[in-house]
């Protein structure tokens, strides 16, 4: 396959970057879990309807806390979407959105099927 060839099968993805915001260690246990809850039910819509191909939380400490894939390459789109999000109406998170591009074959790997 050529370097055009390629190219012209690249996937535009929007990549977003989820932080520690201003609140984000304001929040006493129970309002922290229900807010989580919320935040993750969320997501989990917006993955079942096809609008996010990944996400997850980044577990290494510092202030980048999560990571989405969002099948979407419209920033305003995507920005709507964080927007609605119940951990940023809170303001426990603030995020960087990012485009991304995937290459042609790209995958993470077989799922576990016994998860």
């Amino acid at each position: 396959m050529t370097t055009e060839e390629i190219r012209a099968k690249i996937k535009e993805y929007s990549l977003v970057l989820l932080k520690k915001g201003p609140k984000y260690h304001t929040f006493d246990a129970e309002l922290q879990q229900q807010n989580q809850a919320a935040h993750l039910n969320y997501l989990m819509e917006l993955r079942v309807n096809g609008l996010i191909a990944l996400t997850g939380p980044v577990m290494d400490g510092g202030d980048i806390i999560g990571m989405a894939v969002y099948n979407i390459a419209d920033k305003q789109a995507v920005k709507a979407l964080l927007e609605n999000d119940p951990g940023i109406v809170a303001e426990r998170f603030t995020y960087e959105l990012l485009t991304w591009f995937g290459f042609p074959g790209d995958k993470l790997g077989q799922e576990n099927r016994d998860l």
